[in-house]
């Protein structure tokens, strides 16, 4: 494994052990699980599955330091994307709040008038 020389900046559990998110590369992971934990002399190191991918992280409590030791690769990156997307987005007119909306709402002439507007039913709701 080889570091990577970006700055790191981590946001603690309210414990204080282990980590919630990582700020690194301008962009802000968040930790979905803790995998490994352990220790080499001073340095307690993590390996975290994040939004993005799994990455390693060590602390260095002599110099109070975070690094990264392993990042999540590109193509891990790309594949939390893929993963975040909606997967069958429905188009406008087949979402089920548009069709409510239209059906609730009254013609514009039978409102004038004081009369109720008709009930249309819609099969499949």
């Amino acid at each position: 494994m080889r570091s990577v020389s970006h700055p790191l900046q981590v946001t603690m559990s309210a414990d204080g052990f282990w980590p919630c998110s990582l700020r690194w590369k301008g962009s802000q992971l968040r930790v979905l699980r803790v995998e490994g934990v352990y220790t080499r002399g001073r340095e307690r190191c993590y390996r975290l599955r994040t939004s993005q991918g799994i990455c390693d992280v060590k602390f260095a409590s002599d110099t109070g330091r975070w690094q990264m030791l392993r990042a999540p690769s590109p193509f891990q990156r790309w594949w939390a994307r893929i993963l975040a997307m909606p997967r069958f987005p429905a188009p406008a007119t087949r979402r089920r709040q548009a069709r409510r909306a239209a059906l609730r709402a009254p013609a514009p002439e039978l409102r004038k008038q004081g009369q109720p507007a008709p009930v249309a039913l819609v099969e499949g709701c």
